[in-house]
């Protein structure tokens, strides 16, 4: 009998933030795959043995790079591929444990669409994700009613953000500039659109966040 890939989610930092079944079913696996070429240096190691002892299971080390160049990441979820397979054809699972929701935005996705390419079984333990631990934080409720949930990845994707902003333009907070501060350097080059009518700080700001290298924020004033 041939093993099953798992993809656990384990919630987005806080150890008690994970699923009972995802503790249990980590705490019987051998075999635990970490999304970093050094399963001890990777945050969701970091995550997993805040709740438990790993001493003795085998640790297994999957690369997604963050590149641009598709050929090399396909290249690497190929390898990813190959080393799972290698254990699941052993008739061991692996689990591979990942931030948040292995359905949302998940390194587990890639690799286990080309698993079940090869005919092996793969499964997911769902876990909380960011945007949903962080309205718990604040105690606030996400959406009412009918209203829709729009997740936009990256600033990367400005322009087709801003198509979901203008066709729900109420539904949406800009992030106004008039209460911010920002470095010439940085904003060099960063114009209005002036053909926008709903959105135009919210652009700006987005585009501005590219030349960014890391972003902060303030829970209170």
């Amino acid at each position: 009998m041939k093993g099953t890939f798992y993809g656990v989610g384990i919630g987005p930092g806080d150890p008690g933030l994970m699923t009972l079944k995802a503790v249990r079913l980590i705490e019987n696996s051998e075999n635990i795959a970490f999304p970093g070429d050094v399963p001890e240096e990777t945050l969701a190691y970091r995550i997993v043995t805040g709740e438990l002892d790993l001493s003795g299971k085998k640790l297994m080390g999957l690369s997604f790079p963050m590149s641009n160049d598709k050929e090399y990441v396909a290249s690497c979820h190929r390898k990813n591929t190959d080393m799972v397979v290698a254990v699941l054809e052993e008739g061991k699972d692996v689990v591979l444990p990942v931030l948040g929701d292995p359905g949302v935005y998940s390194t587990f996705s890639y690799v286990a669409d080309l698993v079940k390419e090869r005919g092996y079984e793969t499964a997911v333990i769902p876990g909380i994700t960011s945007f949903c631990a962080a309205a718990a934080e604040e105690a606030t409720n996400l959406i009412y009613g009918d209203e829709q949930l729009h997740i936009l990845p990256n600033a990367q994707n400005a322009e087709e953000n801003l198509k979901l902003i203008n066709s729900r333009s109420n539904s949406y907070f800009y992030g106004v500039l008039w209460n911010k501060l920002y470095l010439r350097e940085k904003a060099a080059g960063v114009l209005f659109d002036e053909e926008l009518s709903w959105g135009e700080d919210f652009a700006y700001n987005m585009q501005y966040l590219k030349g960014c290298d890391r972003v902060a924020y303030m829970k209170g004033p």
